[in-house]
């Protein structure tokens, strides 16, 4: 039997199996259940502990209709769906401070995951494209066999890919009308059915606002999927805006798509759910610029992703978020995404995220933890949930010495909170929130937003003062509060506070609520009184100490420029990050106290016998280590070492203060240098330097670092894509991107061009993380949906470049001003290597990275 036709029968049996749920799309057997309520058979089933995740034997034969109260675990249901036919599907039952754990598998970028969770029948949320919806029934299968939800990751302009009547290169919701959007998600909920799919109970979209909300309403479709919390960056031409979204499943509000309401009694709710549970704190902390999947973000794959083949960062965080929890012991829901490995990372990416599904199946062994699909929780949400469910809860800084944007990462142990009327996280140490989201404030919607909107944490500080000596903390209230504050009470909590048992995360003193997070592995224990709204004057509160910090971390025993955490609990181990950034490598030696074993940022150093004396080479891009069997106090430099660090500590301020003076210097010969490539008879009409007003660092939103050194008219303009940059020092300084970099330059039919006139477009890409990597790309530019002929063949134009400033590294392309549709053009550079890296060090990675780009016009005679 050929795939085509073994492909129709499946869709055929499915289509039977699931004709049950045409109606309402969370329809048919529920396989997420608490344990107060009653476990209903739909069909003769046999229910049974999980043999993997179970937590005591147990197994009960149910005939359809009949039911069974289950205790809190994982279980598995063997459905007799037709005569001789049995299938078995997970079902987890969640009780009291249980987590609800959903794996969001981007079937489209990276590895399917399906030998890790089909394995012990654990069921995950698959994205997928229209060609693996409808040419591969492997998604098709999985959703009958395991219970997977299969949805499409679809934004305006991928609808054309389901029918070519919908076809538009409208990429965000907001450009399309209401009736429009309801006509093609009806469309594509025909689609799926077709296929044989169960009737779709939403999408996945990175690009929402409030007409796609009210659209999904009227379509009846219960969950967004794939939002971001705190995402705000552009992609493509995606405006991607999620600041102040709740990091768990929320009921979303009909006035900004970005904030959290309450059921309605309608049942017309959208639930938005996240594609990842992305630690809620990093892009406030750590000034990622505009948030975590940023394009700058990849120029660190190599060190953001983890040495030594084992995700230690993802289990940190894991285990941290397994302690999380909400305030009143309803389940906390987690979601773990897996994505990125085919399109825009290296395999290693894919043998970690395949381990860190194996650490969240093996974490679930031990701890109160149930899986769930997108159906699932939705179905749960409308039956227990009246709004989000509030958490309070701590994390450690598992990206501990990564480099992020301008600056060493070692944010500490943080604090945040997400409740029903306020979000707010708390920097390590700090009493006064890092950032405050009010959601009773009404918002205003805007698609491409570039601040935090609705961020009062500098409200807060104006409006409340913070004092705190021995066993006392003294609060005062300028004025009445225009909202409620919260206050963090670093190892410590208010003596007397009221709490109803250990396990409680809500108590009171006097008049103040009090938020309790759970002890995570460091083993310290703080607290959070909220000041309710209209609060002034003073307050005093005596306070009970619970822990101590390790007077080793966050300090440095030595030297404050050698920052040391200890990170996880059963499996302990000390990172290292500077301090400050460093302009050149620097290479200190360190001595082992004992035998120990040292990871570097881009491989495993090895292992060391006591006494030891091991190079350790920090640098612009290398400023983290990792040690395993030595304490915080035991990582520690010596004096030759806090000399050397000190000293480039140093250069590296100097060079700062004096970095505009030297721009300024820099800007001056470059701009020349630039204008010597341009033959008399050439009009130039444009000349971007590329990020170059950043003197230092990284940002994902580059387009306000650019420096327009000339153009014609504020029409015409040059912006690449996905708005990523990065400089290494005062005039070098680029836009980058993993691997496909677009530059789009529009406003040219401004130009009165002629058909005899061309085009001149000059690029430079000298600039790099490593100045002596010979690096090629293929180029190519498009207009009006084709390829020019200029730049047409297998592999387009291939280019090659080094770290030199030469005319070598100049590439000039001259094209047909008739060839230029609409006076928009997009230079695509594509990095001619393998798609698929191993390793990102070791197989030769790069950036696709463009410093300069110049437009000249070079006019005919006639047209004069």
């Amino acid at each position: 039997m050929g795939r085509l036709s073994a492909f129709m029968l499946a869709v055929a049996a499915a289509g039977m199996a699931f004709a049950g749920a045409e109606g309402d799309p969370l329809g048919g057997m529920r396989y997420l259940y608490s344990d107060t309520e009653d476990v209903v058979a739909q069909c003769d089933s046999v229910v049974r502990s999980h043999p993997v995740l179970g937590r005591a034997p147990f197994e009960r034969t149910l005939l359809k209709g009949e039911s069974v109260r289950l205790a809190p675990g994982s279980y598995l249901i063997d459905e007799e769906t037709a005569p001789g036919i049995v299938r078995t599907r997970y079902l987890g039952v969640a009780g009291r401070n249980w987590t609800v754990l959903q794996c969001t598998v981007g079937a489209f970028t990276g590895d399917y995951m399906d030998a890790v969770f089909h394995s012990v029948r654990v069921p995950a949320v698959y994205y997928v494209n229209a060609e693996q919806a409808s040419k591969d029934p492997t998604f098709l299968g999985w959703e009958r066999d395991y219970g997977d939800d299969v949805m499409m990751h679809l934004h305006p302009n991928g609808f054309g890919e389901l029918d070519p009547k919908w076809r538009t290169d409208k990429a965000n919701w907001s450009e399309l009308e209401e009736d429009k959007i309801v006509e093609m998600l009806r469309g594509y909920d025909a689609w799926m059915r077709r296929l044989g799919y169960r009737a779709p109970a939403g999408f996945a979209s990175y690009t929402p606002d409030n007409q796609l909300i009210r659209a999904m309403k009227r379509v009846g479709w219960p969950i967004l999927h794939s939002l971001v919390p705190e995402q705000n960056w552009s992609d493509g031409r995606w405006a991607i805006n999620h600041w102040g979204m709740p990091n768990q499943p929320f009921y979303i509000a009909s006035d900004d798509f970005r904030k959290q309401t309450s059921r309605g009694s309608d049942g017309a709710d959208v639930i938005g759910i996240s594609m990842d549970t992305y630690h809620p704190l990093i892009p406030h902390f750590l000034y990622w610029g505009d948030f975590v999947l940023s394009p700058s973000h990849f120029i660190r794959s190599e060190r953001t992703l983890e040495t030594g083949y084992y995700p230690e960062r993802f289990r940190n965080m894991f285990e941290d978020y397994l302690k999380a929890r909400t305030v009143d012991g309803r389940p906390f829901f987690l979601i773990a995404g897996f994505e990125f490995g085919r399109t825009l990372g290296t395999r290693m990416m894919m043998v970690h995220n395949r381990k860190g599904g194996e650490i969240a199946v093996e974490l679930a062994k031990k701890n109160n933890v149930v899986f769930a699909t997108a159906r699932d929780v939705a179905s749960w949400y409308r039956r227990f949930e009246p709004s989000a469910p509030e958490t309070c809860f701590a994390l450690r800084d598992y990206w501990t010495g990564s480099r992020q944007m301008d600056k060493p990462v070692n944010v500490g142990v943080t604090i945040a909170c997400e409740m029903r009327d306020w979000k707010a996280a708390f920097s390590h140490l700090e009493p006064l929130a890092h950032y405050h989201y009010d959601y009773t404030v009404p918002w205003s919607f805007a698609a491409r937003d570039t601040t935090a909107p609705h961020d009062f944490a500098a409200e807060d500080r104006e409006a409340v003062s913070v004092e705190r000596t021995d066993g006392r903390m003294r609060i005062v209230c300028r004025a009445p509060l225009a909202r409620p504050v919260p206050v963090a009470i670093w190892d410590a909590e208010p003596a007397g506070a009221v709490f109803a048992g250990e396990d409680s995360r809500e108590g009171r003193v006097g008049a103040l609520r009090v938020l309790r997070p759970a002890k995570i592995g460091d083993g310290r224990r703080h607290s959070v009184v909220v000041l309710p709204k209209g609060s002034s004057g003073t307050v005093e509160i005596a306070l009970s100490q619970l822990s101590e910090p390790d007077p080793a971390e966050f300090k440095g025993l030595v030297t404050p420029l050698w920052r040391v955490q200890t990170i996880g609990a059963e499996h302990p181990h000390v990172y290292v990050t500077l301090d400050s950034p460093l302009l050149n490598d620097t290479t200190v030696t360190f001595t082992c106290p004992k035998p120990c074993r040292i990871d570097a940022p881009d491989r495993p150093l090895g292992k060391f016998a006591a006494g030891a004396r091991v190079p350790i080479k920090f640098g612009p891009s290398r400023n983290w280590y990792r040690f395993y069997g030595l304490s915080a106090a035991e990582v520690q430099p010596d004096a030759d070492a806090v000399a050397a660090l000190e000293a480039a500590a140093a250069e590296y301020a100097k060079a700062v203060a004096n970095g505009p003076a030297v721009l300024a210097k820099e800007h001056a010969l470059q701009d020349a240098w630039y204008a010597s490539l341009v033959p008399e008879g050439e009009e130039v009409v444009l000349d971007v330097d590329c990020f170059g007003n950043k003197l230092y660092g990284q940002r994902s939103r580059a387009e306000k670092f650019d420096r327009v050194v000339r153009r014609v008219n504020d029409t015409v303009i040059a912006r690449e894509l996905a708005d990523g940059g990065a400089s290494f020092g005062p005039g070098r300084a680029c836009w980058l991107n993993p691997q496909f970099l677009t530059t789009e330059v529009s406003g040219l039919d401004t130009l009165g061009l002629r058909p005899g006139d061309k085009i001149v477009v000059r690029i430079t890409s000298w600039v790099a993380e490593d100045p002596w990597q010979v690096r090629t790309y293929q180029v190519r530019v498009r207009s009006g949906g084709r390829v020019l002929d200029a730049t047409s063949g297998e592999n387009g134009v291939l280019w090659s470049v080094d770290g030199t400033r030469s005319k070598d590294n100049v590439l000039a392309l001259e094209l047909p001003a008739s060839d230029i549709k609409d006076g928009k053009m997009d230079l695509v550079l594509i990095s001619h290597r393998p798609t698929f890296l191993e390793d990102w060090y070791l197989s030769g990675g790069f950036m696709a990275s463009v410093d300069r780009v110049v437009v000249s016009v070079v006019r005919t005679e006639d047209a004069k």
